[in-house]
């Protein structure tokens, strides 16, 4: 699902461009009728089959739709529904699991494994917190440029 212009018809296709990516995508529709026109927004989703595009599911037209409300949906949609942006936006994604790469890097480096069970969701809580705390403070280390491991491990040792 992405949000896409419309940029020309021509019965059985229509050209759109994606909004969020800019990339331009020429679908299969038979017959126009008065479904779609020139400069609308579209959202739905798109599949390809036979080396065509078409759509897939309900699309919502919107006409009339104002270059300021196009840049709101450049700006808000990929804060509302990244797990669809990334399919559309190759450096997000990238960024994305970047950044899952290292969080899960920090959970093996702290917890040794993977998987970690817990008696209750109290001792869950003040487990994570502690997690927490002790990258916050990596961080703040890190920034101070501080060398020694045993210097950084006994400044931890002591705020945790």
């Amino acid at each position: 699902m992405a949000y896409f212009r419309v940029v020309s018809l021509r019965e059985p296709f229509m050209d759109v461009v994606n909004l969020l990516n800019e990339q331009p995508y020429t679908i299969h529709v038979g017959t126009l009728d008065d479904q779609f026109q020139r400069d609308d927004v579209v959202f739905g989703g798109l599949v390809p089959w036979d080396g065509v595009w078409y759509w897939s599911g309900v699309q919502q037209r919107y006409a009339h739709v104002t270059d300021e409300a196009i840049q709101q949906i450049k700006r808000d949609f990929p804060l509302q529904a990244s797990q669809v942006v990334y399919r559309y936006c190759d450096a997000l994604a990238a960024k994305a699991r970047e950044l899952i790469g290292k969080h899960s890097r920090q959970f093996l480096d702290y917890y040794g494994t993977d998987l970690v069970t817990y008696p209750d969701g109290k001792t869950m809580a003040e487990d994570l917190q502690k997690f927490h705390q002790y990258h916050a403070l990596l961080t703040v280390l890190n920034k101070m440029d501080i060398r020694s491991v045993h210097e950084e491990s006994r400044l931890m040792a002591a705020c945790l």
